[in-house]
């Protein structure tokens, strides 16, 4: 049984003030909660395998291909200034 002892403690460490009735609600639950871990520590999981996640996920990556390309001809038009082969902008 959690005690309320223990409670003030992890409510100092949480920086949080709790009322006699609180402490008490608190203890309880944290108690059934404790309780229910207990049980799932009682079942037998020796021949279950560890998973990372429930589903069977594949990644699917596409394969990268080197793409030479030369906007600079088809942008130039659209740009104010040039400076050689390079976008002058303003500093900032």
């Amino acid at each position: 049984m959690i005690e309320t002892k223990e409670i003030e403690y992890i409510a100092k460490l949480a920086r949080i003030e709790l009322s006699e009735n609180e402490k008490i609600l608190f203890a309880k639950q944290l108690d059934s909660i404790i309780s229910h871990f207990n049980e799932l520590n009682k079942i037998d999981t020796t021949n279950v395998e560890p998973l990372s996640h429930p589903l069977t996920l594949t990644d699917v990556v596409r394969e990268d291909n080197i793409v030479q390309t030369n906007i600079f001809d088809e942008l130039k038009d659209n740009i104010p200034e040039i400076e050689g082969r390079f976008f002058k902008v303003p500093k900032i």
